[in-house]
């Protein structure tokens, strides 16, 4: 029992760091300035565009997907 427990608990930290993660949304303003990734479509999937990055300035308004031009959302790199 003590196993299953120590793995449910570790999951859930995991779970809880990807919650915390910040997404920002287009034409949500940037709160500081920095490297972000593109994460996903608002509305669909692009395989095309999951490792892009771009460089946004602090109150600088985050762009659409740079392929399709779709409203997306961006995740800070680290």
């Amino acid at each position: 029992m003590g196993k299953d427990t120590n793995n449910q608990q570790h999951m859930t930290m995991e779970v809880s760091e990807l919650a915390e993660e910040e997404r920002y949304q287009t034409g949500d303003k940037a709160g500081e300035t920095g490297q972000y990734r593109f994460d996903s479509l608002v509305e669909g999937f692009s395989q095309e565009q999951e490792n892009k990055v771009i460089r946004v300035a602090q109150d600088e308004e985050f762009p659409a997907a740079p392929e399709s031009g779709k409203p997306a959302y961006w995740v800070k790199i680290k």
